[in-house]
């Protein structure tokens, strides 16, 4: 059945026209359940709105690339006999009056690589996080010494990290965030005491959890069920000190917005197919935040990504108040809010957000996962192609600027940090299975 056709067919039940319905079925000879993610009248209404609007001022062609970029290669020796990398990120941890520039590994044969990236060696191997269990990722809060991981069963373990003579980890709290695999886990520090994790799993799951970074004690505030499953996750703060978390899940290219307040919840969402007025041609596969506060969303459009840059609301503008009044709207929405995502919402949908739509020329098929990085303090993004090519693209020009050629076919994880204020990338191999740094 067409789109159209649902279209028409949840408007008549929807305003109570049975016999219509009835003599609109018979007509197709089809029997339809009515589900749509928009109202016919809703399409409607954005469309009528979005041509009435003119294009955004800030919708440009001007660079948005820092050319100093890293020139020296090395490989990394993690010792991992030939592993694969399944998981990587990077913490700069605060342990008393040590500073640490901590890359974490996790391979495929349960083993975490603890690796000082200045000091280019193994700090310490594990692959006991979560007993018998293999660990899925790592990560921790920069500028403290807590890190938190999660196991393949969906269980998260927090720990506190010493380094005197030797670097060692102190179990601090365990929670079960998802029955199933976590796919995605983000940090959002709000204040000296506190953040929260927001993690997406296996299970079409998101899972709000606050995490206490004195003591290490963890809060699972609250979990909303997807329409489908997550497939990319970001957390922001807002002007209001609310955090903003975007959801980009399969089968849509809605983009849903989200925060915290005494739980995780739907405030609006945002469309990333202006042009077309579709929902479900492509859904965003990664999200990267630039220098500019915009967001960079890689999409699964094949044989190429495409990268559309796209501007997010403030709470404010998103919910319709002053700023003043955000506290007050947020508690009461709150309040309000359900545990499961529907398709008929009343949450504002955003349109006219994109500043730009472009091909990143890196190559894909139907079964990659996107990996796009923004630069620390630098304008532009780097692309981990599934060709081993890690490209920088100039996110306002539209074009690549740096081909770095580093491994023999796709790379599984990555990331890009300062480390002794030197842009650092680290990319690890699927094929090759080698874990390779840029200087």
């Amino acid at each position: 059945m067409s789109a159209a056709q649902q279209l028409i067919a949840h408007y008549l039940k929807t305003n109570n026209l049975t016999r219509t319905l009835e003599a609109f079925e018979l007509e197709l000879n089809k029997k339809f359940d009515c589900s749509v993610e928009e109202s016919l009248e809703t399409i409607l209404k954005d469309r009528l709105a979005y041509l009435s609007l003119e294009k955004p001022e800030y919708k440009s062609t001007k660079s948005l690339w820092t050319v100093d970029a890293p020139k020296r290669h090395e490989i990394l020796e993690l010792g991992t006999l030939n592993s694969l990398v399944i998981s990587s990120s990077f913490v700069k941890l605060e342990i008393g009056t040590t500073s640490v520039s901590l890359g974490l590994f996790v391979t495929n044969n349960k083993q975490v690589h603890f690796f000082d990236l200045e000091k280019r060696r193994n700090l310490l191997v594990r692959n006991d996080l979560h007993d018998s269990t293999a660990t899925k990722l790592v990560a921790g809060a920069d500028g403290t010494d807590i890190l938190f991981s999660c196991g393949m069963d969906g269980k998260l373990r927090v720990w506190r990290v010493s380094y005197d003579n030797e670097f060692q980890l102190k179990l601090l709290s365990e929670d079960q965030l998802h029955k199933r695999l976590v796919l995605q886990m983000k940090f959002r520090q709000m204040d000296r005491n506190s953040g929260f994790l927001v993690s997406t799993g296996w299970d079409s799951k998101l899972v709000a959890t606050k995490l206490n970074l004195q003591d290490g004690t963890i809060e699972k505030l609250n979990e909303v069920s997807l329409l489908t499953r997550a497939s990319c996750l970001l957390i922001t703060a807002d002007s209001s000190n609310y955090p903003v978390i975007l959801v980009g899940r399969t089968e849509t290219s809605m983009v849903g917005v989200y925060t915290i307040h005494d739980r995780i919840f739907e405030i609006g969402r945002l469309a990333l197919n202006d042009s077309e007025f579709s929902s479900h041609s492509f859904h965003p596969m990664a999200f990267a935040m630039t220098e500019s506060d915009n967001v960079v969303a890689a999409t699964n459009h094949i044989p190429y990504m495409r990268l559309i840059t796209f501007k997010v609301p403030t709470i404010a503008d998103l919910i319709g108040v002053e700023e003043t009044e955000v506290a007050a709207k947020i508690a009461a929405a709150s309040r309000l809010a359900t545990d499961s995502e529907s398709f008929q919402t009343n949450v504002t949908i955003r349109r006219n957000i994109i500043v730009s739509n472009f091909n990143s020329m890196s190559p894909q098929d139907k079964f990659s996962d996107p990996i796009v990085i923004t630069r620390p303090h630098k304008d532009g993004i780097w692309i981990f192609g599934d060709d081993g090519i890690v490209r920088g693209f100039d996110v306002g020009a539209g074009s690549v600027v740096e081909e770095l050629k580093t491994h023999e076919g796709r790379v599984k994880s990555a990331f890009v940090a300062e480390v002794g204020n030197t842009e650092t990338i680290v990319s690890c191999g699927a094929v090759d299975r080698v874990a390779s740094v840029w200087q």
